[in-house]
């Protein structure tokens, strides 16, 4: 099913206050250099339910695969949907986009609970599992697709894509053989290849990335706190894949990780849900040469419980999202009402400094991505304390103000969306 319409927009009150009746002929308030938006709701939860198990269902809204096609002017602003379950229960990257903007691959994890299920006792384990990797045709944006999908047998926890556009990397939730490397030809699935990280029986593999010459992947280790790099080679019949030097130990359990635009550096947050404790955003300079001398450049802090990451088309500026404790109930002692947003500056050395923490007042803001220019961020926020309101999530919109003194500063606009919102990316 599919739904076609125009996007709503909420203003916040000082934007109201200056907008007319002729609004949706306008132009939006900010430039925001895009040709599209794409993002996954999981709209049958709560984030709360993450602490306390109560799903608090909403019958009228279902997960959503969104497609956005982006303009500057608010009557251009169009967007469609298809109804794909997905969860937002991962440490992970989830969503990808093929570098021509054409193709949309996902990872759903788990699904929705039976109709009659209003309460688990972990939202993170219960739900029915969803064993399989889909791709999603945005060639035409307003008409969103989905070409093809392949059920791997287990639960797939990252995803990501070789630049070359012909050879994904999946992790999956096994603890041998957990890296799966698949074939992308003629907008199909094809061969697999399976790996083991070497580490079986000591950490869990939970997230990848490749490096831009598709030579290289980074593998985050959950348990042992470490991030190794693997070499992979394809030929006609198959493809090499070996440990490329000694993994590198972090501070913290890592998360998400990110190759600088430069590919320079590799970038981790870490990975702690739970307390009020600065978060740590790590830099690793992989030696891509040799394989011997992989080194933890530096660490910055980020606010409490980062999850998302951004990293500026010019590798000197990256956005983290806090969640903080904002996802608990509301009768819960450690709730905090609000998260925040971290900005760090990287320097040509690798060495990372955190500029400041911004409040954000929504509730778990799990992912956020750049603009094509990096003035710009656009932030998924799952939820809001509207009281009285019915339950929605939002897009917003910050602008990053560089220059000797360097800033996020909200511009007060966000659009709304069906609660659940929890990865973004941008069409470039």
């Amino acid at each position: 099913m599919k739904n076609y319409f125009k996007l709503p927009i909420i203003l916040s009150s000082i934007f109201w206050a200056e907008t007319t009746p002729s609004v949706f002929a306008q132009r939006m308030p900010f430039q925001f250099e895009a040709k599209g938006i794409i993002t996954l709701t999981d709209a049958d939860m709560a984030a709360s339910a993450l602490s306390d198990g109560n799903l608090k269902r909403d019958a009228s809204e279902k997960d959503l695969f969104t497609a956005i096609k982006w303009s500057n002017y608010y009557k251009d602003c169009n967007v469609n949907t298809l109804n794909i379950q997905n969860s937002v229960n991962r440490f992970s990257k989830g969503l990808i986009i093929l570098p021509d903007n054409k193709t949309a691959f996902f990872v759903p994890t788990r699904g929705n609970a039976p109709n009659d299920v209003k309460q688990v006792k972990n939202a993170v384990t219960d739900l029915p599992a969803i064993n399989k990797i889909y791709a999603v045709d945005i060639s035409d944006i307003l008409n969103p697709k989905i070409t093809d999908s392949m059920d791997i047998g287990r639960i797939p926890l990252s995803i990501d894509l070789r630049r070359s556009g012909d050879l994904l990397a999946i992790i999956t939730d096994q603890r041998d053989n957990e890296i799966w490397l698949v074939d992308w030809k003629n907008g199909k699935f094809g061969a697999v290849n399976k790996n083991s990280s070497g580490f079986a029986g000591k950490a869990q593999a939970m997230d990848c990335a490749w490096d831009s010459t598709g030579k290289f992947l980074a593998v985050t280790l959950d348990e042992t706190k470490q991030v190794a790099l693997y070499y992979v080679r394809s030929f006609p019949k198959g493809v090499a894949f070996k440990q490329y030097g000694e993994p590198v130990t972090l501070g913290k359990r890592p998360g998400l990780g990110y190759w600088t635009n430069d590919n320079k550096f590799y970038i981790v947050g870490s990975k702690k849900w739970d307390g009020t404790e600065n978060s740590e955003i790590s830099v690793i300079a992989f030696d891509r040469e040799e394989g011997k001398t992989h080194k933890l450049v530096s660490k910055a802090n980020a606010g409490a419980n980062a999850d998302g990451l951004a990293i500026s088309p010019d590798s000197k500026y990256i956005v983290a999202t806090n969640i903080r404790e904002s996802y608990r109930s509301s009768d819960d002692p450690k709730l905090t009402v609000n998260s925040s947003l971290s900005l760090l500056m990287l320097n040509t050395e690798g060495v990372l400094s955190t500029v400041g923490e911004y409040e954000l007042q929504g509730i778990m803001p799990k992912s956020v991505d750049f603009d094509a220019k990096g003035n710009m961020i656009a932030v998924a926020v799952y939820d809001y304390w509207d009281t009285g309101a019915k339950s929605h999530g939002g897009i917003e919109f910050w602008k990053l103000e560089k220059g000797d003194k360097p800033s996020l500063k909200n511009t007060g606009f966000k659009m709304s969306v069906p609660r659940g919102i929890h990865s973004i990316r941008v069409l470039k």
